[in-house]
């Protein structure tokens, strides 16, 4: 299953989480205030 990171508005990610599951993808929400945050090139 691939994994996406959102860092958008709660009720944007509430409304593409399930259409987005549905497609084998898994979405999490991310708070990117202030944080860098590590982008892997997949695979693992």
């Amino acid at each position: 299953m691939l994994r996406l990171a959102m860092t958008t508005a709660a009720e944007t990610f509430e409304r593409v989480r399930e259409p987005l599951a549905d497609r084998g993808i898994a979405v999490e929400h991310v708070q990117a205030k202030e944080r860098a945050l590590s982008v892997s090139a997949g695979g693992a």
